[in-house]
């Protein structure tokens, strides 16, 4: 795609049609953290958006049918995001805008640091 937003919205599109909407099972929550890591790879913020929201409407959803089961899938997920993320940003995987952007930002925090007199 050579626009992110249309990008990021195949993803959505696909995993929308990939979940099932009536139970939850361990299989939706690795669609959801795959399409999720395609959006991040995007660096589409409408998309990280609208994944939210359809994310949020899945997960009322698919909580009536069983909380319990849901809640502890949930759980699953954020931990494997709180894992992956950590390795992700120590691992340098980041897309270069955004490395770009720290090393500026970097040199912006150097160059505005009040040095102090001796």
């Amino acid at each position: 795609m050579k626009d992110p937003n249309y990008g990021a919205a195949t993803v959505i599109v696909l995993a929308l049609a990939t979940v099932d909407w009536t139970r939850s099972r361990t299989s939706d929550m690795l669609v959801w953290s795959i399409a999720g890591s395609a959006i991040v790879a995007t660096l589409s913020r409408g998309g990280m958006v609208l994944l939210a929201v359809a994310f949020l409407v899945y997960s009322v959803v698919v909580a009536r049918s069983g909380l319990q089961l849901y809640a502890k899938r949930l759980s699953i997920l954020l931990l494997a995001i709180a894992i992956v993320v950590p390795v992700y940003s120590m691992a340098h995987l980041a897309p270069p805008c955004i490395r770009r952007i720290t090393s500026g930002r970097k040199m912006l925090a150097a160059l505005l640091r009040v040095t102090r007199p001796r």
